[in-house]
């Protein structure tokens, strides 16, 4: 029957684990992007790292270890944090709104048709792809 053995001693696992702190936030940084998400990302880690300590085999492989669990702790935490963004629904508009959005939409189209004749004229047979855009307007 295969024994797992620890390939740290405690004290030398929690060495190795103080000289990587550093390391450890850095790549919290890069996943989570807020200073505060970062060090409460490094708690996790270092709490998860000490409570598997025996799990871990070689210790040529503490690092790619401790940066798993690092990016798995992210993870964990980015979802944690994650709101759905709510959008109001705003009241029915009056007659009045509809009738400017209308109008603003038809000044819209005016510019764009004007704009496309220009530049027809100009010889700009096509628009290049980054300047195009899309408008989608729906009225109820």
């Amino acid at each position: 029957m295969f024994r797992k053995s620890a390939a740290f001693s405690d004290t030398v696992f929690e060495a190795a684990l103080f000289a990587e702190e550093d390391y450890v936030y850095r790549i919290s940084f890069i996943y989570l992007k807020e200073e505060s998400a970062a060090l409460e990302n490094v708690q996790e880690v270092a709490y998860r790292a000490w409570r598997g300590r025996r799990s871990l085999r070689d210790a040529s492989y503490f690092k790619t270890w401790l940066t798993r669990i690092t990016m798995n702790c992210a993870f964990k935490q980015q979802r944690a944090s994650f709101q759905p963004l709510t959008v109001e629904l705003s009241p029915t508009t009056s007659f009045e709104e509809r009738l400017v959005d209308r109008l603003y939409l038809k000044d819209l189209l005016e510019i764009s048709s004007r704009l496309n004749a220009q530049s027809s004229t100009c010889g700009m047979k096509r628009i290049c792809p980054c300047r195009k855009s899309r408008v989608c307007l729906t009225f109820h």
